[in-house]
């Protein structure tokens, strides 16, 4: 009994029964495969768009649960004082890195290879890091608005029937998850067509020897 109400104190039943389910999909997604094809499956858009909902909502509850056991005037507090600045800026730091990891190691095996042992990598890594900054970006734009006008946490504070703090932060993260899908799939066509080196060289040959096609030798006979 005591150990109810101190989840209670926590989150909401609603709320832990959701994020239950949240994790048990992904989890299932996660072990059956779905979410780890590589970049030349057709699927692999689908499967970073979805793992970022589901990683991000984990994070924002996760972070919503810490919120609540830290005390204002332990030695803690100052984690409750910037808390609106540290939230958005671990998810920002975790998506760059986890976008530019993956994108990586993908186009490292996905890129051609001209064979030239000199090359150490096959791929734009400044176009790479470029488009690992996208999620960041809209990251940040779209927390910025979530705070700014307050009805976009309206809504889960009417589904989960409860004012609950914590429901705050799954609102916020289930914006912040649906604000990476037009950024990946940004990213992912971007490096798809233009993120691999080119592996098509030029040679320059002396041209002098060339006859001018404009005053073509003449044979005499």
């Amino acid at each position: 009994m005591e150990s109810d109400s101190t989840l209670s104190k926590i989150a909401p039943k609603s709320v832990l029964i959701t994020m239950s389910v949240v994790v048990v999909v992904f989890g299932i997604s996660t072990l059956s495969g779905s979410l780890g094809v590589d970049f030349q499956n057709p699927k692999f858009l689908m499967s970073q768009m979805m793992t970022n909902f589901y990683l991000i909502i984990i994070y924002a509850f996760m972070y919503g649960m810490a919120f609540q056991m830290v005390s204002d005037e332990g030695k803690f507090g100052w984690f409750r004082k910037y808390m609106y600045l540290i939230f958005p800026g671990f998810l920002m730091l975790f998506m760059f890195l986890k976008s530019w990891m993956i994108y990586s190691a993908n186009l490292n095996a996905y890129c051609p290879k001209d064979g030239d042992s000199s090359i150490k990598r096959n791929y734009k890594m400044s176009l790479v890091l470029w488009n690992a900054v996208k999620p960041v970006i809209s990251i940040f734009v779209v927390y910025f608005f979530v705070n700014m006008f307050q009805f976009f946490q309206l809504p889960f504070y009417e589904l989960f029937n409860d004012s609950h703090p914590i429901i705050y932060f799954l609102a916020v993260g289930f914006w912040l998850a649906c604000a990476t899908f037009p950024t990946e799939a940004s990213s992912y066509f971007s490096l798809q067509k233009f993120g691999c080196m080119p592996v098509d060289k030029i040679t320059f040959e002396d041209i002098n020897g060339l006859p001018d096609p404009t005053n073509p030798p003449t044979t005499t006979v």
